[in-house]
């Protein structure tokens, strides 16, 4: 017996569908990513999902504040600022 785990027919996902639908309808009105302090130690947990997730939102925006490695990729240059400086000084 399995319960409701994405296994075999005994799944049952109605209760999820409408918390799924309002996240969509959320992402699409348009997502501030706010990215701090974020460098090349490990790109794969924070950098490069995080611009995944902008390509794949199109009213999505990105902003990346950090000392060292503020650049943000050519094709999101439209909907990114790099902000190259210490996030004490900019939220202060």
């Amino acid at each position: 017996m399995f319960l409701n785990v994405h296994k075999g027919p005994e799944y049952v996902p109605d209760h999820y569908l409408p918390a799924g639908q309002r996240l969509r309808d959320w992402l699409q009105d348009g997502v501030l990513v706010l990215e701090i302090g974020a460098g090349y130690s490990t790109p794969g947990v924070i950098r490069s999902p995080v611009e995944s997730v902008v390509r794949g939102l199109p009213g999505a925006r990105l902003v990346r504040i950090n000392t060292a490695h503020a650049e943000v990729p050519a094709d999101l240059a439209e909907r990114a600022l790099s902000v190259r400086a210490d996030v004490a000084e900019v939220l202060a």
